[in-house]
């Protein structure tokens, strides 16, 4: 799940501001990207152990209320926003290739439609259903993708070059970030698990994510081998663009690639259901008793705001500046601000205890 609600944050757009940014610096402003999501999951999960009975998103016993409201509406405000981004992101790809005279209104509705439902069953469903289709998505991925090896061109983009500038590389992280968005659902999710379950949910999350790291350099290769670095630069969506060139004429359906986007849809579906699950938990310390019938309330309650917020963007364009200008400042000031401050919280509150039980 951890996985699934953040692969989606930047499939469709990768890797054109990485490229953009860093140029010829692109593969080692990919590597610093790893490694700054690897520590911003490593710093969320010691943030988790002092508080892993219940979410983070307003937590009075660990902050001040006049710090915990606060910070509750930055979490909610950051999911929200990432999903309308994302939802949005897949609508304007579907009405551009497949369904031109569909209204967008009607794209980003089904998708809204169909993750709360999924969501409505709570985290056991949720979770199966996320099992079964990202694990599936990945797979036909990778199998389609590598039918564009024959189609490398541009083997020279693919290659690191030699003369290391760290200008470049620290802006194209900076830019290309948003490809690891969404792993802050931690928050939400470590209270689910069972307390012996814990140490070993943090190894896998570590395991998946470096497979991620190593899906998305794969996406990297085949697009900058197959489009070359001119193309992703000035291409909306490079990943779909390449993918388009997979064409098998003895398929039964010969415009694969086509196909395996309607199959990324996957991705969106599982990140956008995981987003409204989480929003739903996160105001749950608000509530004396958080029924399933909150739950459900709040649940379309933040699937109307979802839907509404993706009616802000009429164009990618408008879509790609709100990302970049706003986003992409904010989500990092988030992932690698808020750790620390509540990591300070829990060692303070930690010395008071101890100051109280001695003598």
């Amino acid at each position: 799940m951890l996985t699934a609600a953040y692969i989606a944050s930047g499939i469709f757009a990768f890797p054109r501001e990485l490229v953009a940014a860093a140029g010829p610096n692109a593969p080692y402003a990919f590597l610093l990207e790893c490694l700054g999501a690897l520590f911003g999951l490593w710093l969320w999960f010691r943030v988790n152990r002092i508080h892993p009975d219940g979410p983070l998103s307003f937590a009075p016993d660990l902050l001040p209320v006049w710090l915990a409201a606060p910070t509750l509406l930055a979490t909610l405000m950051l999911h929200a926003a990432l999903a309308i981004i994302v939802v949005s992101d897949f609508a304007f790809v579907l009405h551009s290739f497949f369904l031109i005279e569909t209204p967008l209104f009607v794209l980003q509705a089904c998708v809204v439609l169909v993750a709360v439902y999924v969501a409505w069953f709570d985290l056991p469903a949720l979770a199966r259903s996320v099992q079964f289709i990202y694990l599936l998505a990945v797979v036909i991925s990778i199998l389609v993708g590598l039918l564009l090896i024959p189609q490398i061109t541009s083997l020279y983009a693919i290659l690191p070059t030699p003369d290391i500038s760290a200008t470049p590389v620290l802006l194209g992280a900076y830019k290309g970030s948003y490809l690891f968005w969404g792993y802050e659902l931690t928050v939400t999710l470590y209270p689910k698990l069972h307390p012996e379950d814990r140490a070993k949910a943090e190894k896998y999350a570590y395991r998946a994510m470096a497979l991620t790291f190593l899906f998305f350099a794969l996406g990297y290769a085949l697009t900058m081998g197959v489009s070359g670095p001119e193309l992703v630069t000035h291409s909306i969506w490079p990943g779909v663009s390449t993918m388009r060139l997979v064409n098998v004429g003895t398929f039964l359906i010969n415009k694969l690639g086509l196909l395996l986007v309607t199959f990324w849809g996957l991705f969106v579906l599982t990140f956008v259901m995981s987003r409204l699950w989480c929003l739903a938990y996160d105001v749950s310390p608000l509530f004396r008793k958080f029924s399933v019938g909150w739950y459900r309330g709040t649940l379309l309650f933040f699937g109307v705001v979802v839907l509404w917020g993706t009616q802000a963007f009429q164009t990618p364009v408008h879509l790609i500046a709100f990302a970049q200008d706003f986003l992409v400042p904010t989500v990092l000031v988030f992932n690698f601000g808020m750790p620390p401050i509540l990591l300070l919280a829990g060692a303070l509150r930690q010395r008071v205890a101890i100051a109280r039980t001695s003598p």
